[in-house]
């Protein structure tokens, strides 16, 4: 069997490093191993070699150092940005906490000024309770007031207006003062006098006697008789007491006083009598008590007209009227009157509360 060169070649196995394709004398290994470096004593790499490594790891160590230079001072930025993003963190949730505490205080303010205006509403509700319970218990007061210095003792008023008073006592009082004496005497308890009622006439005591002696030939200048004075007149006084029982007078709560209209107590004209002969005198008749002139109150006024509720036919004389369904009331004539409404006296008229508005009723 024959062989090529070059297939010889390609088997052969060097003895030095056991690799193929060589024989020992071209062994690289061999020869590198012969090769030494003069500067570092060193073998398979020559000084040219040895520099230009020397030189490509002096390159690759300024390469490494830059580098780490530069990582060095990103990581510095790095952590001046950590610092100001964490400080700004931090002053952002001092931000964001303080205003957390601030709506918890706007919170707090609202709830709060929710409460005081419930506790206003509530307070100015219970206020206009109170309000009225007070017109109430005012009105009712006024009432028992009425009662107590009006309204008492119609016996005693009787008989008192029947019998007269002291003669003395009656040229030293005003007239206004005696009314009030008189009025304050009695004990009329519950009177029905008034609108709707018709009271008895005036009894005088049995025996009874207009009072002479030192009025003998005296003249009344109400009735015009002789032997008495008006102060002692049973006219006068019976006119007196039939304008108080039909409620034909006006109280002023202020002074304390009753007043009657002169059209109540002269309901003639003034008339003329004749003593004897020629002589002729002309009496006037002049009122006892004191007029009040009201314009706005043309008709008769009764402030306690005996029925169980306060009403009138006068819209004008009431204010917050509300309309009422249904209802009646009989007068003492016999006639009913259709009731439209009930309200307050205006401003103007004794202060009443519920007064019934009436169809029919011509006095108030």
């Amino acid at each position: 069997m024959t062989r090529t060169r070059g297939a010889s070649k390609t088997e052969s196995q060097c003895h030095e490093c056991k690799g193929y394709g060589h024989f020992k004398t071209d062994c690289p290994t061999v020869k590198r191993r012969s090769i030494t470096c003069y500067k570092c004593k060193g073998i398979g790499h020559t000084q040219q070699e040895y520099d230009e490594s020397e030189v490509d790891i002096h390159e690759s160590y300024k390469e490494v150092r830059n580098a780490l230079v530069e990582v060095g001072k990103e990581n510095i930025e790095l952590k001046k940005e950590n610092t100001r993003l964490t400080a700004r963190v931090d002053e952002l949730q001092k931000a964001l906490q303080a205003e957390k505490d601030l709506n918890m205080d706007n919170l707090n303010i609202v709830l709060e000024k929710m409460d005081a205006v419930k506790r206003a509403d509530d307070i100015t509700k219970e206020y206009f309770l109170e309000k009225e319970n007070s017109r109430n218990l005012q009105a009712e007061l006024d009432q028992h007031r009425k009662q107590l210095k009006m309204l008492t003792g119609t016996k005693e008023l009787d008989k008192i207006l029947s019998i007269g008073r002291d003669v003395h006592q009656a040229d030293t009082k005003t007239p206004a003062q005696k009314l009030d004496s008189i009025l304050k005497t009695g004990n009329r308890g519950k009177s029905t006098m008034g609108l709707g009622y018709d009271s008895s006439p005036t009894r005088n005591p049995k025996g009874f006697q207009s009072p002479r002696g030192k009025h003998q030939g005296k003249e009344c200048y109400f009735c015009g008789s002789l032997g008495h004075i008006r102060a002692f007149c049973n006219k006068y006084w019976a006119r007196v007491d039939y304008a108080w029982k039909r409620g034909r007078y006006h109280w002023n709560r202020h002074l304390n006083q009753f007043f009657i209209r002169k059209s109540d107590l002269y309901q003639n004209p003034a008339r003329r009598t004749s003593t004897g002969g020629s002589r002729q005198r002309v009496y006037s008749n002049m009122a006892l008590l004191e007029e009040i002139d009201e314009a706005d109150n043309t008709g008769p006024w009764y402030f306690d007209s005996g029925c169980s509720r306060h009403m009138t036919g006068v819209k004008e004389n009431l204010q917050e009227v509300k309309k009422l369904k249904g209802g009646k009331v009989t007068f003492g004539c016999g006639t009913k009157g259709m009731i439209q409404g009930k309200g307050r006296t205006s401003d103007e008229q004794p202060q009443l509360m519920n007064v019934y508005l009436v169809q029919g009723l011509k006095s108030n």
